[in-house]
């Protein structure tokens, strides 16, 4: 077993290095680092063999208080939360709008009821 440290060249996972944790001296090892769930900058352990265990040792982005997204999530979020507030504005002037006509048809009621009971 030996640590390994790994650098993830592109956010597609299509190219990435693998060094040795402790001496930063280049390794070969057949991973998929997209099947193992690593992340950028990742030390972890790994047998020789590609069906071994990986454990993860550290990790600095699971490690952060705020884990970074890419802006393109951040976008979706804010379309997300820009869709949610319309939907809720929407539904308060629904709400406003049958209010204000319950309300007018009952003024209309009441006045025709005072025309009626006034003959």
């Amino acid at each position: 077993m030996s640590l390994c440290k790994i650098n993830i060249k592109d956010r597609n996972y299509t190219s990435w290095d693998l060094v040795n944790a402790k001496s930063l001296k280049p390794m070969e090892l057949k991973i998929c680092p997209l099947n193992l769930k690593l992340l950028n900058q990742d030390i972890f352990s790994q047998g020789q063999d590609i069906f071994s265990q990986v454990e993860i040792i550290h990790s600095p982005t699971r490690t952060m208080k705020y884990i970074p997204g890419g802006r393109e999530t951040m976008v979706g979020f804010v379309k997300f939360i820009v869709l949610l507030r319309m939907i809720h504005i929407d539904l308060i002037f629904g709400w406003l709008k049958k209010l204000v006509l319950k309300k007018s048809r009952y003024i209309e009621q009441n006045k025709l009821n005072r025309k009626l009971n006034k003959n």
